[in-house]
């Protein structure tokens, strides 16, 4: 039940299947891909953050659990950003580059039909970020080998490299 999209997009032939791929969804997590994006265009990553209480957000991650003055580099918070899902290493990221500078991202990468403050996003949007972090693999760090490899890279053959974001 419910409502889906996908879209199938093969590299190397450029043929593609999708099912309402230009519908509007729920971006979720999916948009700490063009925030860790900007964040590694705009910081450096040994770069050292002191964590406050009101950088605080509960859901995903552990971050939040960390006492407050906690030192934490960049790179790190990247890290559990991207293979933790933290809610709080994301929120200190954007707040330091910017709303303006995901946006950016975002047009840069012509994913018009995403709505960064509504956090929404189409599946064809998803296949343009994905083309994107194809070519760049500086990100693939951080979305490889999360705490969600349990679910869609379940069966891959041993050594595939496989990013995504839960």
């Amino acid at each position: 039940q419910g409502n889906y999209a996908i879209l199938v997009y093969h590299l190397d032939d450029l043929t593609w299947y999708g099912i309402n791929e230009d519908m509007v969804m729920p971006a979720a997590s999916i948009m700490k891909v063009p925030i860790m994006a900007a964040v590694l265009d705009q910081l450096v990553l040994e770069e050292t953050y002191i964590l406050r209480n009101v950088d605080k957000q509960s859901g995903s991650g552990s971050i939040e659990f960390m006492n407050e003055g906690t030192d934490i580099t960049i790179k790190e918070l990247v890290t559990e950003m991207g293979k933790k899902s933290d809610n709080t290493a994301t929120g200190v990221l954007s707040q330091k580059v910017g709303d303006e500078a995901v946006v950016k991202i975002l047009s840069d990468w012509k994913m018009n039909k995403t709505d960064y403050d509504q956090n929404t996003i189409t599946a064809s949007d998803a296949v343009k970020m994905w083309q994107q972090v194809y070519t760049k693999p500086e990100m693939w760090e951080y979305l490889q080998d999360s705490i969600y490899e349990d679910r869609i890279t379940l069966g891959l053959p041993e050594g595939t490299k496989f990013v995504h974001k839960v």
